[in-house]
């Protein structure tokens, strides 16, 4: 019984855009790329769901006694590397019961994604990042917030972004029927107590900026492993995100860096915080720069065009290629530019060519 009261846990997973990308070196064991970049949360999120199962008797996706289960955009396949040992959810879920034992019961994870794969806006590291922060609460033993962010750079390198600042609200139309995991006043869950027409879709409720004070920005540096508070000047908050077909992975991605780059310095030149706190953003590099963005665009020249396209219909607003995927980003003062410079983009290219949405920073 005690069990079945803390289930359904749910947790939004945001989304990420990195503001700005620099390579700067590789690690001292010359396995990995040590890298500079301003990364900034978004409204967008999937929505992550642990249920306790007593007994699981479908033929599926994990190798263990767990489930996994996708729930995608109407007429959206999954990609092969979704399912089974490599989704970071399940590797999340098998790396936390490893260390501490628990849960020693098995668990549905239920995974409704927004976020495009392959795309560079983080989803499925968020995705991981939500099941380590849900186990930690439902844990009777949680591990130390340090402990919980080695174990997270452990599956993935920006991963520990994820796992701070303060929970984006999960759209309330995904949220399962039955008691309320985070114990919320049961009046929120009538509508009429609301105010609301129970007879209208409501639209899901994402924390606007400013709703909670500064957006959860955060710095990635000292040698690619911690992030840091940033306090300088932003742009946005608006971000009209545009992605093409497909997604490219990141190994193809850092391969393709290294044949136009060149060698890579293995020791990286120091890059410390400029004041106790964090940086406050002096000297640094361009919104929009990322040095994976010729190889990217080698790659996947449709993401040039539409990166070029965004910059026609957004003239003036920063904008830029996230991380190592394909999705655009642009940057926009108010949510009416973002959504007239969406609208101007999808008459330009065709409603069906390009996945497009808007986010702000959270």
């Amino acid at each position: 019984m005690a069990k079945k009261k803390r289930f359904p846990a749910i947790l939004a997973a945001p989304a990420k855009i990195n503001l700005f990308l620099k390579v700067r070196g590789k690690s001292p064991d010359g396995e990995k790329h040590e890298l500079f970049s301003l990364m900034a949360r978004l409204s967008l999120a999937d929505t992550v769901v642990l249920d306790y199962k007593p007994a699981v008797f479908f033929p599926v996706l994990t190798d263990g006694p767990d489930l996994l289960t996708p729930r995608l955009p109407a007429g959206e396949l999954p990609d092969p590397g979704f399912f089974g040992e490599n989704n970071l959810c399940v590797k999340a879920l098998a790396a936390y019961r490893k260390k501490t034992r628990f849960p020693r019961f098995p668990l549905e994870i239920t995974l409704k994604k927004r976020v495009p794969a392959k795309s560079g806006l983080g989803g499925g590291s968020s995705d991981g990042a939500a099941v380590l922060k849900l186990l930690n609460r439902l844990s009777p033993e949680p591990l130390s917030a340090e402990a919980l962010a080695d174990m997270a750079f452990g599956l993935g390198a920006d991963m520990p972004f994820f796992l701070g600042g303060d929970d984006v609200k999960v759209p309330r139309e995904d949220d399962p029927e039955g008691d309320d995991p985070e114990g919320d006043d049961p009046e929120d869950d009538d509508p009429e107590a609301r105010g609301d027409d129970p007879k209208e879709p409501r639209e899901p409720s994402e924390p606007g900026p400013g709703e909670r004070g500064r957006p959860f920005v955060r710095v990635l540096a000292d040698a690619g492993k911690k992030f840091f508070p940033f306090s300088g000047e932003l742009p946005g908050p608006f971000v009209l995100l545009a992605k093409p077909p497909g997604g490219l992975s990141t190994k193809a991605v850092f391969e393709a860096y290294r044949e136009l780059a060149g060698p890579v310095p293995k020791k990286p030149r120091p890059f410390r915080p400029d004041r106790a706190s964090g940086f406050s953003g002096k000297n640094f590099p361009a919104i929009g720069e990322n040095d994976l963005a010729p190889a990217i665009l080698k790659l996947s020249p449709e993401t040039g065009e539409l990166h070029r396209a965004l910059g026609e219909v957004a003239a003036g607003a920063p904008r830029g290629v996230t991380g190592s995927g394909t999705a655009c980003f642009a940057l926009f003062a108010t949510a009416r530019e973002s959504g007239e410079a969406r609208a101007r983009l999808l008459k330009a290219a065709g409603a069906d060519r390009w996945w497009t949405e808007e986010a702000c920073f959270v």
